[in-house]
């Protein structure tokens, strides 16, 4: 949580200047450290994006679009694709793993983002499933159905791994 303060400090820049007193708000960050709510105070300045784009631009996903109070750290998001991918790990069983970390003693009394992680792990995989397939950068590209499915060498592909009389076979 230190690095995530330290990057919100410099990032947000804490300073009376770039943000006004009245939209101070609580922002709850679920990260592979556990469950933190800590005061955040976006940048105000007229050049600046949008509190979202800030959230996203220091590695936190906001939970909304609209007026977040709730980020997952991009680490938490990779961490989850990952083990569900590898391990199948399913969304209720990584999610206590943070509230855990976060009291050990009594986990159902720390905050509960697991609806938030359920919706925000669809996106954050789509997302990736985008840039590995080269989507990512070009908003305006339609993806097509079947666009982000990987090549299966050991499905009969015509033209591939199939002769070309296959047919009378």
């Amino acid at each position: 949580m230190a690095s995530i303060q330290a990057e919100l400090d410099s990032f947000l820049a804490f300073d009376t200047r770039h943000y006004d007193d009245a939209r101070n708000h609580l922002l709850t960050i679920v990260d592979i450290s556990g469950i933190h709510i800590t005061a955040i105070c976006p940048c105000k300045c007229p050049q600046q994006s949008p509190f979202r784009a800030q959230l996203l631009q220091i590695g936190l996903y906001p939970a909304t679009q609209k007026s977040p109070r709730t980020a997952f750290t991009f680490q938490l998001l990779e961490s989850f694709r990952l083990m569900n991918l590898e391990y199948k790990v399913t969304t209720m069983s990584f999610y206590k793993y943070p509230r855990r970390v976060t009291n050990p003693i009594l986990p159902h009394a720390t905050p509960d983002q697991y609806k938030e992680l359920l919706r925000i792990s669809r996106q954050w995989r789509y997302l990736q499933n985008k840039l590995v397939f080269g989507f990512a950068h070009d908003s305006r590209v339609k993806v097509k159905d079947g666009d982000l499915a990987y090549f299966c060498p050991a499905c009969p592909q015509p033209g591939v791994n199939l002769s070309e009389d296959w047919i009378e076979d």
